[in-house]
């Protein structure tokens, strides 16, 4: 087997490891791998050595953006280009972003799983019974929709279909003190809407509400809103701090990143992936924002080891095939 392609899998694994356990990719790790994948490089094709760098710098460029945008960790922008040195070949420049492509595919169902898991150990109870009411509901919703769409058959059936959920979600969540009396009344045309459904459709419809409830639930209850005062460097906000026209403000992440992005407001604090500095915190008093809401960190370095194994057996990702 490909001795560069094993080097490289010893460094991803040996960062996940390390990202799960404790929660940070080392530079002790990162920083001896991009030598020795820039070496290895060089060794193996140095003909295409430029190449090579530039397909790592890429790479780099690409992880540090999402760092500053809050969505990856200092130790995930160094480890992407040590594991692109090791996989590259000839004159592509593209291998560090099929990593990251293939590791964003991989990062979804892992990151759902293990927040939803750290929420239901840190809130309990509470959490659990949200969740499985939430999950009841969003179910019974898209399987009445999908069935009365199935019966039009007509080009508008999505669409009546995502207003039957909204609808019928509104509704349960209305009459919330009711649920004995309104689950009952769901369960019967969900049941009578699909009793000539093929399987595959309703097993789709409840997989695909099962997934939207659990990521709408753990999120609701991910992040604990905390007292300025009380937080430490390194914690992880699920808010950023933005001016706009009504003064400054706290918005979430992809709602300040979309404002900042158009031109609506201006960045005031807006914390990298590796979380909160002392100079961030301290500005946040200053401002007079005395509370923020903080989550959990959701480790990507094994969606990463997971991407790398992935791009070497594919030769690629889905991106670069569309590329050509």
């Amino acid at each position: 087997m490909d001795v560069g392609f094993l080097a490289g899998l010893a460094v991803a694994t040996v960062a996940a490891i390390t990202d799960l356990k404790w929660g940070i990719v080392p530079n002790r790790l990162t920083y001896p791998a991009i030598v020795a994948g820039a070496i290895y490089a060089a060794v193996i094709d140095p003909s295409h050595l430029g190449y090579a760098l530039l397909d790592a710098g890429v790479a780099f460029g690409v992880t540090l953006v999402l760092n500053v945008l809050g969505v990856l960790g200092g130790g995930d922008v160094k480890l992407l280009p040590s594991l692109t040195l090791f996989l590259h070949r000839g004159d592509r420049i593209t291998t560090g972003i099929d990593v990251l492509f293939n590791s964003i595919l991989l990062y979804a169902p892992f990151a759902l799983l293990y927040l939803t898991v750290s929420t239901a150990l840190d809130r309990g109870r509470p959490f659990l019974k949200e969740l499985c009411l939430n999950t009841t509901i969003l179910v019974l919703a898209s399987l009445i929709a999908g069935g009365v769409a199935t019966i039009l058959g007509t080009v508008i059936s999505s669409v009546v279909g995502i207003l039957l959920i909204l609808a019928v979600w509104k509704v349960a969540r209305s009459y919330e003190s009711k649920l004995k009396i309104v689950l009952p009344a769901l369960v019967v045309p969900a049941v009578l809407l699909n009793l000539r459904a093929s399987p595959i459709a309703v097993l789709w419809e409840v997989g695909i509400a099962v997934a939207l409830s659990t990521a709408f639930t753990t999120y609701r209850w991910a992040g604990k809103e905390r007292n300025v005062e009380e937080l430490r460097e390194g914690e992880i906000p699920l808010e950023i701090v933005v001016r706009t026209e009504e003064g400054t403000e706290r918005v979430g992440r992809l709602k300040g990143a979309l404002l900042v992005a158009t031109g609506r407001a201006e960045p005031v604090v807006v914390p990298s992936g590796d979380g909160f500095t002392e100079e961030e915190l301290e500005k946040l008093k200053r401002l007079g924002i005395d509370r923020i809401r903080v989550g959990h960190t959701t480790p990507f370095a094994p969606a990463i080891a997971a991407g790398y194994v992935v791009t070497y057996m594919l030769q690629g990702s889905p991106l670069s095939w569309l590329w050509g």
